[in-house]
């Protein structure tokens, strides 16, 4: 059979797909079928432009292999990495590809030094990210030093802020009923729009993750030593001043309430639904936040029966006005309490305002990649509407292989395999290889094997502060949604990262415990709020501990211990 080398080449040439879309004048859906060896067929044109750009010979790109021989593959130990940090969650390769993409096209403009390598695998709905764990605490230093004054991190900001107001305006200009209405060729348009409006988005905000493998928790000791500062006092001057979409969307809520109590307080879930139906300010409410239950793998919306059970839920007391109270005037008591610290140490500005700006950034980050992953849903399900390849397996392509799945040129059976087997996605400096089967899961659970070392005897963990205080229960380990269920009050969660759906759990827990994050987390930034004792960035409590052992949570010291 013929097969096609472009990526070889691509790869020995430093390049990218675009790149060579770019310098050859080739359509880049061309190119990506060609990269990925999806093509039917290649023009002598084609060849002709691909072997005058680069002056390589015709078997740069092309060969001959018998029947039944197997195509000579990149050696696994190519796209392994020696000193991996991991980081997973509930995710798909699809949603996945934009911040991925980012890793390997970081802007210098924006960035001294990249973040290396980074491989992906993902099974089913689930998946991980390794880093080179050196290479993301040397980019978190190089950020520090390059932004760590506050004027130049806020020019960073204001560009990212408005790449996210671009994807904010497409989320809300774009339904799921309209993108399901595009031909095909429209849909690829619309999937080459949304790709071009979330490159510089992650861009200008992939950094944050780079300070997860601990550069955070040493820059923030530091400081702390250098002025004296208490750890109540880190916690307050790390606090941002405008409230995360969190927060956002409970004060929404609770004005939702008051306006509903005006005319005498509703009941029962009949009532409230009546009054949710003629509520202009619910109508509002369900615009500014329907994604907020979402993740990489799954959306959700909301609806009027969630919102009634969660009104009864707060009805149930009188807490929920001072609740009111207390986020109406959340910025001006921020600054207080800032401004109390300062003068004590006799300071002017805030040593730590660069973590407080990021604590707030990446919670920000999150709000809008969820807008933006439901128009990534809306263009699946249009695929599987004019492929009737089902949406799950769909979730397994990259945003290159868009106009060639729509073109027959990647099969039901194809996507299927990876949905089962694994879909891994290597980065090379400025290109990516995509691997299945079993090659993908053997490179998995190497890196798996490195990240558990000699962890599985172990009685006792270390990991990060993120919110002091001491917790004892039953550990359970939730890794994805298809958990929640077994997750009971009081006991202790533990799992690898929280996201926004994981909240409901979080409020049960008596204690929270992760493998991954720095002091600028989801979990860090919602157990402080929560007020819960949690330590994260152990390294390989989901490995360790198991499901139904009684640990001890000492938040203050940094340790989880297994009793039991």
């Amino acid at each position: 059979m013929i097969r096609l080398k472009l990526q070889n080449l691509a790869q020995d040439k430093g390049k990218t797909i675009m790149d060579i879309a770019r310098e050859t004048g080739l359509n880049r859906n061309t190119v990506t079928a060609l990269y990925h060896n999806q093509a039917d067929g290649i023009k002598f044109e084609t060849i002709e432009k691909i072997c005058s750009t680069y002056k390589v010979p015709l078997d740069s790109i092309i060969e001959w292999v018998p029947e039944g021989a197997e195509a000579p593959s990149t050696p696994a130990k190519s796209v392994m990495i020696e000193n991996p940090y991991q980081q997973a969650a509930d995710v798909l390769p699809f949603t996945t590809f934009p911040p991925l993409m980012a890793v390997w096209t970081a802007p210098t403009k924006y960035y001294d030094t990249g973040m290396g390598n980074v491989i992906s695998f993902i099974k089913r709905e689930y998946g991980a990210w390794y880093f080179e764990k050196d290479k993301l605490m040397t980019a978190a230093e190089s950020v520090f030093r390059r932004y760590g004054e506050p004027r130049k991190l806020r020019g960073l900001f204001e560009t990212f802020d408005s790449h996210a107001e671009a994807l904010k305006r497409l989320y809300r200009l774009h339904t799921r009923e309209e993108i399901l209405s595009y031909s095909e060729k429209e849909l690829v348009s619309f999937t080459d729009k949304l790709l071009q409006l979330t490159r510089p988005f992650w861009d200008s905000s992939l950094f944050i993750d780079t300070f997860d493998a601990g550069y955070d928790v040493e820059q923030i000791e530091h400081i702390k030593n250098k002025n004296g500062f208490n750890d109540e006092e880190v916690a307050i001057l790390t606090t941002p001043e405008r409230m995360t979409f969190n927060n956002e969307r409970v004060l929404a809520l609770l004005s939702l309430m008051k306006e509903l109590s005006k005319k005498g307080v509703p009941e029962t879930k009949e009532e409230i639904r009546d009054a949710l139906a003629h509520s202009k300010t619910y109508t509002g409410y369900v615009l500014d936040f329907d994604y907020y239950k979402s993740n990489y793998a799954h959306i959700e919306y909301i609806t009027a029966d969630e919102t009634a059970d969660e009104i009864l839920l707060l009805l149930e007391d009188d807490a929920w006005r001072e609740r009111y109270q207390e986020l109406r005037t959340y910025s001006a008591d921020v600054k207080k309490r800032i401004a109390a610290v300062l003068k004590k140490h006799g300071l002017k500005q805030n040593p730590l305002s660069f973590f407080q700006t990021l604590i707030f950034w990446r919670e920000y980050r999150k709000q809008v990649n969820l807008m933006s992953i439901h128009l990534m849903f809306y263009i699946l399900a249009s695929i599987e509407q004019k492929t009737g390849i089902p949406l799950k397996y769909l979730g397994h392509l990259t945003f290159d292989e868009v106009p060639n799945v729509l073109k027959g040129l990647i099969s039901r059976e194809q996507l299927e395999r990876r949905y089962e087997e694994g879909t891994l996605i290597a980065t090379f400096g400025e290109s990516y290889r995509v691997l299945e089967g079993s090659e993908a899961q053997s490179i998995s659970d190497e890196l798996d094997r490195r990240l558990l070392g000699q962890g599985k005897n172990e009685k006792m963990l270390t990991g990060r502060v993120a919110s002091q205080g001491y917790a004892k229960g039953i550990a359970r380990i939730i890794l994805g949604r298809e958990d929640f269920d077994k997750f009971n009050e009081g006991e202790i969660l533990v799992t690898s990262m929280t996201r926004p759906e994981f909240l409901p759990l979080m409020k049960k827990a008596a204690g929270i415990v992760t493998n991954e994050g720095g002091v600028t987390c989801h979990a860090a930034i919602v157990s402080r709020e929560l007020g819960k004792p949690c330590i994260i960035g152990t390294g390989r409590a989901t490995s360790v501990i198991k499901d139904g052992d009684l640990v001890e949570v000492r938040a203050n010291h940094g340790t989880v211990r297994i009793l039991s």
